[in-house]
């Protein structure tokens, strides 16, 4: 009898131990970046946020634009701002070549980034996320999410917070509009890339996946 109450005790300790562990919280599953270069350094961008990548497109210059606006391009019927990374990041411009590729975010609104190169899409565990401002790097802390170290070699990989970079670029566009009161929107004053140019120049390129 003492013997079957001890047990019985015993399991009752054990019970809730073995409900909290029924209740743990699932490990963090990995997050999916898009990494890619600019003027020699690597950056992601959440593969959720990419909608596509394309070639350089044909674009127009804006009147009143801000620096980092490379100008406006019609994909597919949708006025579509692109904006110079290197720019945007206090670089020197350079010509576009064959490895240069325009990585559109949708966040709401979509832009297209100007990057040197795609490199590739990579899983990374959201322990390895690192908070921008433990690091020194040569972007604004307040546009970046956070940092990868030692990602597959490629040494310091910044996170992009698109959100936060789409944001500034619509507002910096708003703000050209606004000094340029009485004229109409930009992208109604100029011609843009007509079908067969952007079916030719910026077709997506996920299929082909010739990075």
């Amino acid at each position: 009898m003492l013997h079957t109450r001890i047990e019985a005790e015993g399991a009752a300790e054990l019970a809730p131990a073995r409900a909290g562990a029924d209740h743990a919280a699932p490990p963090a599953q990995p997050r999916q970046f898009t990494i890619f270069t600019v003027d020699g350094e690597t950056f992601a961008v959440s593969l959720d946020e990419v909608k596509e990548i394309i070639r350089m497109p044909e674009v127009v210059r804006v009147p009143l634009a801000p620096p980092s606006l490379e100008g406006l391009t019609n994909l597919r019927g949708t006025v579509l701002p692109v904006v110079n990374t290197r720019s945007l990041f206090g670089g020197a411009p350079v010509p576009a070549d064959d490895a240069t590729r325009v990585v559109i975010l949708d966040r709401g609104q979509s832009i297209g980034i100007v990057v040197d190169r795609v490199v590739s899409v990579v899983s990374v565990d959201p322990e390895r996320i690192e908070d921008a401002a433990s690091v020194e790097t040569s972007v604004r802390s307040d546009l970046l999410r956070g940092v990868i170290k030692d990602q597959s070699g490629l040494g310091l990989v910044m996170v992009l917070d698109a959100a936060r970079l789409v944001e500034q670029e619509f507002q910096a566009l708003a703000h050209g509009r606004a000094e340029g009161q009485g004229s109409p929107p930009a992208w109604r004053a100029i011609p843009l890339p007509g079908r067969a140019a952007r079916q030719r120049r910026a077709r997506p390129i996920w299929k082909s996946c010739n990075w």
